[in-house]
């Protein structure tokens, strides 16, 4: 991310006029002028080509910057950094002295998670509570998407309750000022919000208070997982056994080698593990390609990329891969790590990346895929050989790819295992011989048969080339493109080139995907087996020994195109160049003259010098990120360029390199995204060609060029967050062919220009996040319309005439001001998808039944209070959301099954009543949430097919029985007095079990259950994982047969005294226990061995904790506001723990004998208001070994690192 350079003061609140606010309140007098916060300069591993815009945000940070800025939230800030935590902060996203209203809506819609930071002063700012309303609501409306993960700063839970006057007293200054909506509203979502289980900082150390906060937003982001194919077959065992083999519940250090030949499915075993356990480690590291990413970028880039993985942090430019090497061996010393270095064949890798150099801490796994298992010494590995497909398995996957099916049909069963034994059970072989042999007659399974059983076993790349061989010309041309330039990188200007070139690629990339040669992911790039990569470049450079790379059609390392272009010989056989330094390099028109037919070339940071006249002339594609602002060539003039990608480059409209490759008149593609220095684009007059044009995130640009209007062939416009345009040329009425129109994000947008009406092709078309108050009535002439988004706008009616947009897919309306869906929007006869959440005035109209395909409906967080009986007749409705709807006073129709594809229906915290046993929903349906619908008197049967429920409400009489809910993986039950068949029956006099749960569910919360003093679990919940109990009156929980719960939180059980059962927790990694004022001992805490975290707040009457010596894997003790505990006893015999926090503890007087403890020297250590257990504060944090010299011979000065 490229920080603002300009300055300005701290940030603040003041009055101010503000514009362009949908439910941020419109109009209202106050605004927010940015400061900066001085976090230092860009780290060098976290910069990239890339500068993310408000669809890319994870995080969404609210805070009230006067109370917490200063420090906290700096530290904060850079740790999700240094983690590649994409984080939401205004002061370094936003220009200097803007107002932000219109900026946070979408950054607060993008974010996966909310982070807001409660001070004492949070509530005072309208501003924080309008970004924590707005949170709420986005929770509320994706569940399943979005989730708020609370800091207390320097305030508790029930402060944020409202069971305090701290932010009582606030509000009621805001009632005064927004009226009383307003601030039930506020009061609401701060109440909503402290019910959430959050952090608290109090006073305690910010270093590992802020890693906890980072590690738990990195494993609910899951940003470390890897992408892997699907349709595995016979992954499970090989996974199993290296999981077994890696034993992360143990101490010390292990690593693990997965070897066996290329091909055999080493890289896709170590993404599978990896993805299974990154969760349970700080610091991990997938280094991909070991092998060819150090012959083709040097260590020094892996270094970078190891560091950069781990910390988020690398090190600067100029040093060697020695340097390196202290480098990652100094920060990785003593460090719990999980890493994967994926083809590792030579020992020199290993030195050149540390491993052989680093002390890694206890509890780290190395996992290494190779070829060659003698890199290691056996006396310090544990190896797995990754065997070949059994015949089964091998014929399983064959099938799958030649037949579509797990089984050939019977007229091919003989010729497919013949084929099969010829694989020799190697997985990429499968593939792509089964591919190969799809819809093809048996005279060419012969064929191919006979050429198979004339190569070797061994021969994997031979086998694959049979598939190569069988592509024509065109098809083996782009085959070898992708190999060697384009894997991992986006099709869309690769289809140009081809097409220029005569590749037919609409035609030849279908085969290659057919044939399991390439693939293409989600995100429309190209993906290829590093076997078939490699296969492709060893094509490209020959059977000659040794290698003449002058001869090779394509050059990708860049070391080695530098030394190339620099040799004074011809190099006609050269098509495609990358020169990707790091460092700007001179090219001289000299060079190039030797480089007749090239038609690709990449370069980022250089600059061409020379005449370049009667050059270039091949030249089709060119990347130039990077580009300085003067062009030093003269004539340079690639005539047949299609694509010009010059991305985050210093040119301006008067870039001198304009006037010279305007000659370049079949131009189809000029990308100019983050081109920051732009106020104005570029003349279009000489592209008359242009079909995709991206001025994407040009933060400066105020004006696009009236000569758009001459681009009569443009199909794709981008100007997405472009902040500062405030008008589009009237020349886009000239743009006939235009398809694809996005202008999100121009927040100074305030209307489309009067010519839009002449635009008539479009197919998407984005106005979310502009200013934009009226949807022009020529909107209906967009027949082709497929997508319309106007989210956050201040638009308050749609024409009639939108009914004419007969192809129109999906139509997101949320957060208008719409009062009212005109009558014709029942024309909308393909429309999938209608998103009118957080809508104020809206009610849906009858014509609604009238969207016959519609799959997905959206009215959360709305002011709708009724749903039409019309709605039945959506019968491919699949979703339907309605939570958070205030008003919603729908009586659930008895035939609600006629929505048979329905899958979630979301109804929580609505008015829905009248909902009756007999009620038969939807066969299909697998997410149901009645949570908090105050009405609701009984729930009716429930279809088998549910995944998720949710359901509690005071006035709920009847639950009927889920015990045959086999698929039900998450359950919230919360309570009620009334019910007449409960869930749980009596155990005894004094105590009742839960019963009638499936087998199934792994996710248990239990919530406000008064009427229960006992609770046991007599049901058989063995796959259980994660049990909450809130705010329930038991005395005491048995845990009998919760064999496999990981996750343990017990909060608000006033009454309870005890647990039974512990012993039985043998999986039990992290328990929190919070505010039981009635605890006094935790008996049996010390059987518990598996315990790794252990979290004690708000329980005055606990004494003592005995038996942690029995806890041999403790790493996290934190224990606050235990008033009464005297005694901490075994800590000293725990060689595991890294952090112990005592907070509020008044009378703990001792933890560790100092003589005699094992605990390590790095563990750190938290106290505060501890006044027996040390005369100072050490709010900031010291590590153990600081703590004993403090003890032994005074206060020492304290230190964070």
């Amino acid at each position: 991310m490229e920080k603002s350079s300009e300055a300005g003061t701290s940030g603040g609140e003041s009055s101010a006029t503000r514009r362009g606010l949908s439910d941020f309140e419109r109009g209202n007098s106050e605004a927010k002028i940015l400061g900066t916060v001085d976090l230092g300069k860009s780290l060098e591993a976290g910069t990239s080509d890339g500068e993310p815009s408000a669809i890319d945000y994870k995080v969404f940070l609210s805070f009230r910057g006067p109370d917490t800025r200063q420090g906290f939230i700096d530290c904060l800030y850079r740790m999700m950094l240094e983690a590649n935590i994409h984080v939401f902060l205004d002061e370094e996203e936003l220009h200097v002295g803007k107002r932000i209203g219109d900026e946070l809506p979408t950054a607060i819609e993008k974010s996966k998670i909310y982070v807001p930071v409660f001070s004492k002063g949070y509530a005072s700012s309208a501003w924080c509570l309008r970004e924590l309303a707005h949170m709420v609501e986005c929770m509320k409306s994706k569940p399943s998407e979005k989730e708020i993960m609370p800091i207390f700063y320097d305030v508790e839970p029930h402060d944020v309750k409202l069971k305090s006057q701290l932010y009582v007293g606030a509000l009621e200054e805001h009632e005064e000022r927004f009226g009383c909506q307003k601030r039930r509203q506020w009061e609401e979502a701060l109440k909503s919000v402290a019910q959430i289980k959050g952090w608290e900082l109090k006073k305690q150390g910010y270093w590992n208070f802020i890693e906890s906060v980072v590690r738990e937003i990195l494993t609910k982001l899951k940003i470390k997982d890897k992408h892997v194919t699907k349709h595995l077959v016979g992954m499970d065992e090989r996974v199993e056994a290296v999981v077994k083999l890696l034993d992360v519940d143990s101490g010390g250090v292990r690593f693990v080698l997965l070897h066996g030949m290329g091909g055999i499915g080493k890289t896709t075993l170590a993404k599978v593990v990896f993805n299974k356990l990154n969760s349970l480690f700080s610091h991990c590291c997938f280094l991909e390609n070991v092998q060819e990413s150090s012959s083709s970028f040097g260590f020094v880039a892996l270094q970078k990329q190891i560091l950069s993985n781990m910390f988020g942090s690398g090190f600067h430019n100029g040093i060697d891969d020695g340097d390196g090497v202290k480098l990652i061996a100094q920060r990785l010393s003593n460090r719990k790590v999980f890493m994967v270095l994926d083809d590792v064949n030579d020992e020199e890798q290993l030195e050149k990346l540390a491993i052989k150099h680093v002390s890694f801490g206890s509890g780290s796994r190395i996992i290494m895929t190779t070829r060659n298992r003698s890199i290691l010494e056996a006396n310090y590995t544990f190896e797995y050989q990754v065997n070949p497909l059994d015949h089964v398995q091998s014929l399983k996957l064959f099938s799958r790819h030649s037949f579509g099916r797990i089984a050939p049909p019977n007229d091919y069963v003989s010729l497919s295992r013949e084929v099969v034994y010829t694989t020799a059970g190697l997985p990429l072989a499968l593939e792509v011989i089964g591919s190969l042999l799809c819809h093809q007659n048996k005279a060419f399974w012969m064929d191919v048969l006979e050429d198979l059983r004339e190569i070797p076993h061994e021969k994997v790349q031979d086998k694959l080339k049979i598939s190569f061989n069988a592509l024509n010309h065109r098809q083996q041309q782009i085959f070898l493109d992708i190999a060697c330039l384009f894997v991992d990188e986006d099709k869309t200007n690769a289809f140009y080139m081809w097409k220029d070139c005569g590749f037919r690629p609409d035609y030849s990339i279908p085969v290659l995907v057919n044939l399991s040669l390439i693939n293409i992911t989600d995100d429309n790039k190209f993906w290829m087996h590093d076997q078939l990569r490699d296969l492709g470049r060893k094509i490209v450079c020959g059977d000659t020994r040794p290698i003449d790379p002058r001869k090779q059609s394509r050059l990708w390392n860049t070391e080695m195109a530098v030394n190339i272009i620099r040799t004074e010989e011809r190099k006609d056989a050269i098509e495609a160049i990358c020169l990707e330094g790091n460092a700007p390099g001179i090219y001289t028109s000299k060079e190039f003259s030797r480089l007749q037919n090239i038609r690709f070339l990449k370069v980022r940071w250089g600059q061409f010098d020379g005449d370049f006249k009667n050059q270039l002339s091949e030249l089709r594609y060119m990347s130039w990120h990077r580009c300085p602002l003067e062009l030093f060539a003269i004539n340079f003039h690639p005539s047949n360029l299609v694509v010009l990608d010059l991305s985050f480059s210093s040119i301006t409209e008067n870039w001198t390199g304009w006037s010279q490759i305007k000659v370049s008149k079949k131009l189809k593609v000029l990308n100019l995204t983050n081109c920051n220095s732009m106020t104005r684009s570029p003349n279009f007059s000489d592209y008359l060609s242009l079909e995709r044009l991206v001025l994407k995130n040009c933060k400066r640009l105020i004006e696009v060029d009236g000569s758009l209007e001459k681009l009569k062939c443009l199909i794709y416009f981008n100007a997405d967050g472009c902040t500062s345009l405030t008008e589009l040329s009237e020349g886009i009425g000239g743009l006939e062919n235009l398809k694809y129109l996005y202008l999100g994000n121009c927040k100074r947008l305030r209307k489309l220009p009067e010519s839009f009406v002449r635009v008539a092709s479009l197919v998407e078309l984005d106005l979310s996040c502009t200013a934009i108050t009226r949807l022009p009535d020529s909107i209906g002439n967009q027949k082709c319309l497929s997508v319309l988004k106007l989210r956050y706008t201040e638009i308050d009616e749609l024409p009639s005439s939108i009914g004419n947009l007969k192809d129109l897919k999906s139509l997101l309306l949320s957060y208008t001001k719409i009062v009212e869906l005109p009558i014709s929007i029942g024309n909308l006869k393909s429309l999938l998808e209608l998103d009118v959440s957080g809508t104020r005035c809206l009610q849906l109209p009858e014509s609604i039944g009238d969207l016959s395909r519609l799959k997905v409906l959206n009215i959360s967080n709305s002011s709708i209070s009724e749903l039409p009986r019309s709605i039945l007749a959506l019968k491919e409705l699949e979703e339907l959301h309605g939570n958070d709807c205030p008003f919603l006073e729908w009586e659930i129709p008895e035939d609600i099954g006629k929505l048979s594809l329905l899958r979630v229906l979301n109804l929580q915290v609505t008015c829905i009543r009248n909902v009756l046993v007999t009620i038969k929903l939807p066969p299909c349906l697998e997410k149901l949430s009645l949570w908090r619908c105050r009405e609701l008197v009984v729930l009716p049967e429930l279809p088998t097919s549910l995944i998720s429920l949710s359901f509690g409400a005071s006035l709920l009489q009847w639950v009927p029985d889920l015990s045959n809910l086999t698929k039900l993986v998450d359950l919230s039950y919360g309570g009620s007095d009334k019910i007449r068949h409960p869930l749980f029956i009596q155990d005894g006099p004094f105590r009742q079990c839960l019963m009638f749960l499936p087998l199934s569910l792994s996710t248990l919360s239990l919530e406000y259950h008064k009427s229960i003093s006992s609770l046991s679990f007599r049901c058989n919940l063995r796959n259980l994982t994660c049990l909450r109990i809130y705010q329930c009156k038991w005395i005491e929980v048995q845990l009998d047969g919760l064999e496999q719960l990981i996750e343990f939180q017990v909060e608000g059980l006033e009454f309870l005294m005890g647990f039974a059962g512990l012993s039985r927790l043998k999986r039990l990694k992290l328990w929190t226990l919070i505010d039981c004022p009635n605890l006094t001992a935790i008996q049996g805490l010390g059987s518990v061995e598996s315990l790794e975290q252990l979290v004690i707040k708000e329980c005055p009457e606990i004494q003592c904790l005995d038996d942690l010596a029995d806890l041999k894997k403790l790493e996290s003790l934190v224990i606050r506001g235990c008033k009464g505990l005297l005694a901490v006893k075994g800590l000293d015999e725990r060689e595991t723990i890294k952090r112990l926090d005592f907070n509020h503890c008044g009378s703990l007087e001792s933890f560790s004998n100092i003589v005699n403890s094992k605990i390590p020297d790095e563990c750190w250590i938290s106290i505060f208001e501890c006044p027996k257990l040390s005369d100072w504060a050490l709010d900031r944090g010291i590590s153990y070994k600081q703590w004993k010299a403090s003890v032994q011979q005074g206060p020492v000065e304290l230190r964070t690192n």
